[in-house]
């Protein structure tokens, strides 16, 4: 979270971008650093407070839940069953628990964990629906068990929940971009490569590049969202 990082990484984004960007430069066989531009460590770094505000919910607002706040792959233990016995993800190390959104842990998990291949050609959306539709069915079912069944919908729309996900992920990599990638290089990544503990996108560079491509994506969108919001507001 925003609030508990040194203000030393939020001021250093310019700089951190631009270093990133010179240890990297070769490996970009696509283009990605020009279509993110020069400038942007400064696009997070000005919009780090807006996206801050909108993933920070209090208690009782709309779609708040509890969010573990550090969902990595070494955060979930997939339980041996036996005889067919279904058993849900046993999750540990709830240190960074707190109010926030739902979208904030799927974030953090998927480019954690997940291959870029995996992502490629829908695949980033295929997880994000999924998880949707399971957490909307979840949410049904206990509406009816509380008497308050009716016409089915989606509790968590997912135009709200798509919102909720794209800052999510540029908030992710304003953590990366200030704590890991201002001293990145080709070398630091493969020495982490096999470290299963590191997310993907801090030891494999075509996961890198690839969450870099989804995040430039998102910034735009956000920061086209933030400029209507501030002229609807006048």
């Amino acid at each position: 979270h925003l609030k508990t990082r040194n203000p030393k990484e939020l001021a250093g984004m310019p700089e951190a971008w631009s270093s990133f960007v010179k240890a990297f430069q070769k490996l970009d066989t696509n283009g990605i650093f020009e279509k993110c531009g020069p400038d942007f460590g400064k696009r997070i770094q000005n919009l780090a407070e807006y996206i801050c505000q909108k993933t920070s919910p209090g208690p009782t607002d709309p779609y708040a839940t509890l969010s573990h706040g550090d969902f990595k792959a070494m955060n979930c233990f997939l339980p041996a069953t036996k005889d067919g016995e279904q058993r849900g993800v046993v999750m540990v190390d709830f240190a960074s628990i707190g109010v926030g959104l739902g979208m904030q842990d799927v974030a953090m998990h998927i480019h954690h964990a997940v291959r870029a291949e995996d992502l490629a050609d829908g695949g980033e959306m295929l997880l994000v629906d999924h998880y949707l539709n399971v957490l909307n069915d979840l949410l049904q079912q206990r509406q009816s068990k509380n008497g308050k069944g009716g016409e089915k919908q989606d509790l968590y729309p997912r135009d709200v929940a798509l919102q909720h996900y794209q800052l999510a992920v540029a908030d992710y990599f304003r953590f990366f971009l200030g704590r890991f990638w201002k001293s990145a290089t080709p070398e630091l990544f493969s020495k982490k490569k096999d470290s299963k503990n590191t997310a993907l996108i801090n030891r494999d560079v075509d996961a890198a590049f690839a969450f870099l491509e989804r995040v430039q994506m998102y910034v735009t969108q956000i920061e086209m969202d933030r400029k209507k919001e501030m002229e609807i507001c006048g």
